[in-house]
């Protein structure tokens, strides 16, 4: 049986990929898909771009979408801030070809444009809502 780890980044490297394989555009309305298989239950929800997020993460470079997503995965999955290396680290596993330059760069522009909190105390980057390392619950 692989790890929880293991398995999530088999997961998201799978969804990665089926996600780049979807035509642009798609889907035109938002989608549910709910599979069982041994137990195990996941639902995954598909929606169009301009339906995801909120204001401000439109118009972002590709690289700080997947920043942002990165922070996103790493904050569930460990329940506090995460680090730079950290962050580097989770996008290299989900398959991201952006360099440690280039994903600093984005880092300091989400945070310079509140996207993203940094507070310089050595506990990493997190989402303004969960700035207190608590993860919000939803």
């Amino acid at each position: 049986m692989p790890s929880t780890d293991r398995a999530m980044l088999l997961i998201e490297a799978r969804l990665l990929r089926l996600l780049g394989e979807l035509p642009p555009g798609w889907p035109p309305t938002p989608i549910s898909v709910t599979a069982v298989v041994h137990g195990q239950a996941a639902i995954l929800t598909l929606r169009p771009v301009a339906e995801s997020g909120d204001a401000k993460s439109k118009g972002r470079t590709s690289c700080e979408r997947d920043v942002l997503d990165a922070i996103r995965v790493e904050m569930e999955r460990l329940g506090r801030r995460v680090l730079g290396a950290e962050i580097r680290s989770a996008m290299r596993a989900a398959g991201s070809t952006w360099g440690a330059s280039t994903v600093n760069r984005a880092l300091a522009d989400l945070v310079a444009d509140g996207l993203v909190v940094n507070e310089n105390d050595r506990h990493g980057y997190g989402l303004p809502d969960a700035a207190s390392g608590k993860l919000e619950q939803s």
